[in-house]
């Protein structure tokens, strides 16, 4: 299977490119956006998959996944979008280029969370309820347990906000 990835970290793409080349995935770098262009106009078919980093500079990847979806350049089946945290752009944006996401991996990438994306992606999975919600994401149905907790904090300040937040949290403190 083909696979386009667009990474501006050198250092990060190239683990992600050997994790997924000990798949025997025919993987396509790129840096940024323009060399993800150009390297999509070159392929006689498209690639089955885009993983392509949410910071990239000039165009962000939201731009490049939706490029990739509306034809601008030889599509991708499946776009997962990396991202450095929680996705800068929610659902809630109903414009083309969130609604193109199929996933949302946090980095770093851990290789299982990267497979099953990729096993999703290329088994023609379905698309997920909310696909901005990242794979670490804990279900919604499991209540955080209460805990009670011991704060040790010198400064009466830092101790007053460490503890209301705790609180707010539904945490006891000690």
């Amino acid at each position: 299977a083909k696979v386009l990835l667009v990474e501006d970290h050198e250092a990060s793409r190239g683990a992600l490119a050997e994790m997924l080349g000990s798949w025997n995935l025919e993987v396509h770098q790129a840096g940024d956006s323009a060399a993800a262009e150009r390297l999509a106009e070159l392929q006689q078919a498209p690639f089955q998959l885009a993983l392509v980093d949410e910071t990239l500079p000039g165009e962000d990847g939201y731009a490049v996944a939706a490029a990739l979806r509306r034809g601008d350049w030889p599509a991708a089946s499946s776009v997962v979008m990396l991202t450095p945290a929680l996705p800068a752009r929610s659902n809630g944006d109903s414009n083309s280029e969130t609604q193109c996401i199929a996933r949302c991996l946090i980095k770093p990438v851990k290789q299982s969370e990267l497979l099953d994306a990729v096993r999703c992606a290329l088994d023609g999975g379905a698309r997920a309820a909310d696909p901005l919600v990242p794979a670490r994401a804990a279900p919604a149905a499991q209540a955080p347990r209460a805990l009670e907790v011991l704060l040790v904090e010198d400064n009466a300040v830092n101790r007053r906000l460490a503890q209301a937040v705790l609180e707010k949290a539904a945490h006891r403190v000690v």
